[in-house]
């Protein structure tokens, strides 16, 4: 479940670029799990999620998570957001991601490889420097949750995350 959180929270930082033209959403971002609600789902100990690209052709990032027992995980995805899926890579098997928006309002797609889906629609403060993921989805034994996550900016621009990848 905590990859499909993390999975989530990535595809909303992804989906923002476009609604808010005059920002860019690249950089680097900072779970904030005291004022996230995971709903059944585990809390993770942090995330970071570095989106490496974000025009309104591409968006490209990365997530990492460490989970409530230590363990970290990372995801990553390259695509258009027009609402297409494609491969979503992920600790533990890929699965597949989509976003797509217009008029401030951007939704994400995603599909996990245990059969886990989640929606998610994300909206950005005005300053630009914080994102909340409203997630409705179904766990991979296909019951109901819900989850808010909420996302800080750390810092504009591209950056590379100090962690190790896939």
């Amino acid at each position: 479940m905590k990859k499909l959180l993390a999975f989530t929270a990535l595809l909303l930082t992804a989906a923002l670029p476009s609604a808010f033209a005059q920002t860019s959403n690249a950089g680097t971002w900072k779970m904030d799990t005291a004022q996230s609600d995971f709903g059944p789902q585990p809390k993770p100990k942090s995330a970071t999620l570095v989106i490496t690209k974000d025009t309104p052709q591409m968006l490209a990032w990365h997530e990492w998570e460490t989970s409530p027992d230590g363990k970290i995980s990372h995801r990553s995805w390259r695509g258009p957001e027009d609402g297409s899926m494609h491969a979503l890579k992920q600790t533990g098997g890929n699965g597949e991601f989509g976003i797509s928006g217009n008029s401030g309002q951007f939704t994400i797609h995603e599909k996990m490889a245990d059969g886990g889906t989640t929606e998610a629609m994300v909206t950005r403060s005005d300053d630009g420097n914080t994102m909340t993921e409203h997630i409705t989805g179904k766990d991979k034994s296909g019951q109901p949750y819900t989850a808010t996550i909420v996302w800080r900016r750390v810092s504009h621009g591209t950056t590379h995350a100090k962690h190790k990848t896939m």
